[in-house]
């Protein structure tokens, strides 16, 4: 708790990592990037709707292919 990690990280990840990330990406694949560049999201489907909320508008149309497999299926 004292290490500030206690309540809740910013919405585009936590700064530490977001450093870690573009360290990664520059040592294994060459590319530069800042940690202003980089979101971190809890899985695909918020990394999804973060994308459609930034791009989209009310009143966009957005087509949606059927899922194959059920989120709900076990």
């Amino acid at each position: 708790m004292e290490a500030r990690f206690a309540k809740y990280a910013a919405m585009s990840g936590i700064v530490e990592l977001k450093r870690a990330i573009c360290d990664k990406l520059e040592r294994d694949n060459g590319v530069r990037y800042t940690p202003s560049e980089i979101c971190v999201s809890t899985g695909a489907k918020q990394a999804l709707q973060n994308v459609l909320l930034a791009l989209c508008n009310p009143g966009d149309e957005v087509i949606l292919p059927h899922s194959a497999e059920s989120v709900t299926a076990r």
